[in-house]
């Protein structure tokens, strides 16, 4: 993909990314982001196929990549808190009562467990990398373990952020620290 594609790619997504600073997802329609973008809607359909592939676009652009590997934890939920209002919109204002959004958010994280773990990043979390490559099935094993981690932050979010970054870390970790 040619640099200019690259950057009109990364200008939709910032655009999905402005929206949700105060609509949820479920509630932003594809006219919505052309307009934040200023493109036609051709245009978007030539990147994208629909939101929730633009959606997977900034998950991995711009949030995904700002992972630290050397504190995964505590990386991911400090990328959650400073943007709150987003994740709020993404997971929390989700009231159409289908899981397809849940899916979608679980395959980045799954994949990008899984990725991780094959090239040896998850160094503050060994237990982690060591479950997944040691199943007959990781790419399995990556999945259900980015459903429980999801499943909780999911939580932290839905409390309106009731613990603090702190105390979820140290619960997270201790939670899966194997004795």
């Amino acid at each position: 993909m040619t640099k200019h594609k690259e950057a009109r790619k990364r200008e939709i997504g910032n655009s999905l990314h402005n929206i949700l600073e105060h609509t949820a997802l479920e509630k932003i329609t594809i006219d919505q982001i052309c307009k934040e973008a200023q493109i036609h809607r051709s245009t978007f359909y030539r990147y994208f196929k629909d939101k929730y592939d633009l959606l997977e676009f900034v998950f991995n652009e711009m949030f995904i990549a700002r992972i630290d590997y050397d504190n995964v934890v505590e990386s991911i939920i400090r990328l959650i808190s400073s943007e709150k209002e987003i994740f709020r919109n993404v997971f929390n204002n989700n009231s159409n009562g289908d899981y397809y959004l849940f899916g979608v958010i679980l395959k980045i994280v799954s994949e990008g467990i899984y990725q991780a773990a094959e090239e040896g990043k998850l160094h503050d979390v060994d237990w982690l990398q060591k479950r997944v490559l040691k199943s007959d099935h990781p790419e399995l094993a990556a999945e259900i373990i980015a459903g429980g981690l999801l499943t909780g932050l999911i939580h932290w979010i839905s409390t309106n952020y009731e613990m603090s970054e702190e105390e979820l870390a140290n619960f997270v970790i201790e939670l899966t620290r194997i004795n």
